[in-house]
């Protein structure tokens, strides 16, 4: 953003000139600077634009317009200065700060490096002071956010309507319920129906308990705290996301997929960090995924529709069905590397009438299996190009799993050990009950048995069970 012009806030007990005093200012428990922050912008809209200087954390108990061509700034840094809010100053408003002066400028507002710092006392999320949202953007163009950090409020930055052009360089969020809403995910007013319609870019998202004391971390981490819920824009494209403890949401408010919502690098750490797709278009070139050895909640990952394309898979999870694939679901994944712990757990589930294509699963197991590491159940279709486990150590039980017959079942692979379940008559290539050890795998369509009496009655749609070009018939039970 071109700058015209600097206007400083001063602080009531000591004017402040940030070339004079460098150290930062601490105003949260003083007087009130609504007015000031207000006339600061002002002047600087009057003069064509330009920076707001905070010497430090400023105290605010109502809303903030930052008009276009305005940027706010603390020269110290985040976590030393911006917004101040008090529990007793604020009841009903609708935002802290507005960027924008709404329509689609090409100008923009903007905040450079630069905090919210909400009071909360509470040790209880019954308790927790509901502050408005942060930061707004709603039908706000061309906006920038630069080295941002919002904690311990309940709502960080929210954007609906058209926010195209939004710009993040490094946002880090610490609040209670919803960190980030950005796109519309149910329909609404006509304005929002089609999302942010141009490109929205972000560097850096962090998601932490930014700010907390011990028992507001345990409310945060609770399971009820969301991360990010995503919605329908025309292009979401960051480079780096982060969230502990906090859940995603993907659901776009229209039945088009519209541009995908792409990442570099996406983590959810910890056991509540889980994602959820319900339609759409998602694609993450490098995923990864870590929880506790006790955890059995929801699903690290899990798709109910839309299609995901997924580069690099690589997590830590006891869960069964860690990435659960149903619905009307369309993956691909390249590399699938989930380390799935002892028992009946299995790594990944495809179920429903959903549709997966694994280009190597790569299963790494610890101790005794009582379960597959990849199965497919009931009308959902699996497509496996390559099987590399991790290690030589034979497991203790299949790798894959096909529970009922599907034509779209597919395994390609040097080394397996494959199941065929109850399906099938003769589910094993070679003795009975045994698993495949070597050769290529692949189910494929039959069109009908006629004389074979073993492949079932005549007109009978069976399977075909190929061994290193060697067919084996079997028929459905």
């Amino acid at each position: 953003m071109e700058k015209f012009m600097t206007v400083t806030i001063d602080l009531e007990d000591a004017p402040y000139s940030v070339t004079r005093h460098p150290t930062p200012k601490d105003a949260r428990e003083g007087s009130d600077y609504t007015d000031q922050v207000r006339d600061a912008i002002n002047d600087c809209i009057a003069g064509g634009g330009g920076d707001v200087i905070f010497p430090g954390w400023v105290r605010v108990s109502g809303p903030i317009l930052v008009g276009d061509r305005v940027r706010l700034h603390c020269p110290a840094g985040k976590d030393k200065g911006g917004l101040a809010l008090k529990i007793s100053d604020w009841s009903s408003e609708p935002y802290v700060l507005r960027l924008g002066n709404g329509g689609e400028s090409q100008a923009g507002a903007a905040l450079g490096s630069f905090g919210f710092d909400f009071e909360q006392t509470a040790t209880t999320r019954a308790s927790l002071k509901q502050y408005p949202e942060a930061i707004n953007i709603d039908g706000q163009t061309f906006c920038t956010i630069e080295n941002v950090r919002v904690a311990k409020g309940w709502n960080g930055l929210h954007g609906l309507g058209n926010f195209g052009g939004l710009r993040i360089g490094n946002l880090e969020v610490g609040c209670f319920n919803e960190n980030i809403v950005l796109g519309d995910r149910s329909p609404g007013p006509e304005d929002y129906k089609d999302g942010a319609r141009d490109f929205v870019f972000a560097n850096s998202i962090h998601v932490w308990p930014f700010g907390m004391t011990n028992e507001q971390q345990a409310i945060m981490s609770g399971g009820q705290t969301y991360a990010a819920r995503f919605g329908r824009m025309d292009n979401f494209m960051c480079d780096k996301f982060g969230t502990f403890e906090c859940r995603i949401e993907f659901k776009s408010s229209a039945s088009d997929s519209r541009l995908p919502w792409q990442f570099a690098n996406l983590a959810l750490d910890g056991n509540h960090a889980t994602l959820l797709q319900s339609n759409g278009s998602l694609q993450i070139a490098n995923l990864y995924t870590t929880k506790k050895p006790n955890y059995s909640g929801a699903p690290d990952f899990r798709m109910i529709g839309g299609n995901a394309q997924l580069g690099s898979v690589k997590g830590s999870t006891p869960r069964d069905g860690a990435f659960l694939i149903e619905g009307s679901a369309r993956v691909g994944i390249g590399d699938f590397h989930v380390r799935a712990l002892n028992g009946g757990r299995r790594a990944l589930v495809v179920r429903g009438t959903a549709k997966a294509v694994i280009g190597a699963l790569r299963p790494e197991y610890q101790g005794t299996r009582a379960n597959s590491y990849a199965c497919q159940e009931g009308s959902g279709h699996m497509y496996i190009c390559d099987v590399a486990p991790v290690d030589d150590t034979s497991p203790s039980h299949e790798y894959v799993e096909f529970k009922s017959d599907q034509g779209g079942n597919f395994i390609d692979t040097r080394l397996v050990e494959v199941k065929f379940d109850d399906a099938w008559l003769n589910g094993f290539y070679g003795e009975r009950n045994k698993p495949v050890l070597r050769g290529t795998v692949q189910t494929q369509g039959w069109v009908t048995a006629t004389s074979d009496a073993a492949a079932g009655a005549a007109g009978v749609p069976i399977r075909g069970l190929y061994i290193n070009g060697n067919q084996v018939r079997v028929r459905m039970s």
